[in-house]
């Protein structure tokens, strides 16, 4: 049952906490948001210390999905296994961590609709290159805690207008 736990905070982590909030918060400098569905070069938090070149070159992609590839370190990454690597800690460490940093808190499951999820991350990474990551966190915090108390499609409609009009304050 513990275990279950575990992966329900690791999944919920990765679908509440935008990648570049993390990236961010690792010291990457993100530019403004690109056309819609481009993805973003950017450097590698841990490049520095594990590239060739001293990370002096962009070798990280960050993906529309919430996720980023770097070239040089040949690794996949996403918020909890960023933070998982960066603070030296078990995943389900850092997604707790990420949670409470981000306003959110661990649910005993995931039980809201993951496209719903996912367009909020999309919206809430956009508003963030906009207003920066303090005002997202707290403006993340409050749109997801409503977010919890959906129970299916019929709600999500008008839940997320509301979203979107506290997200264009």
């Amino acid at each position: 049952m513990k275990r279950l736990r575990q992966r329900n905070v690791i999944a919920q982590a990765r679908a509440q906490v935008p990648i570049v909030a993390v990236l961010r918060e690792l010291g990457v400098e993100i530019d403004a948001a690109p056309e819609e569905g481009v993805n973003r070069r950017v450097y590698c938090p841990f490049g520095e210390l594990n590239h060739e070149d001293g990370g002096r070159e962009r070798q990280m992609r960050v993906y529309v999905d919430n996720s980023a590839w770097c070239f040089e370190c040949n690794q996949r990454y996403d918020p909890v296994s960023l933070i998982a690597i960066n603070e030296s800690c078990h995943y389900s460490d850092a997604a707790t961590r990420l949670l409470d940093r981000m306003g959110g808190a661990p649910d005993s499951t995931v039980s809201v609709m993951p496209s719903v999820r996912a367009g909020v991350v999309a919206a809430l990474g956009v508003w963030a290159d906009a207003h920066g990551v303090d005002r997202t966190a707290a403006r993340y915090g409050d749109v997801l805690r409503s977010l919890d108390a959906l129970e299916s499609e019929d709600q999500a409609r008008p839940w997320l207008t509301r979203a979107k009009g506290v997200l264009s304050r």
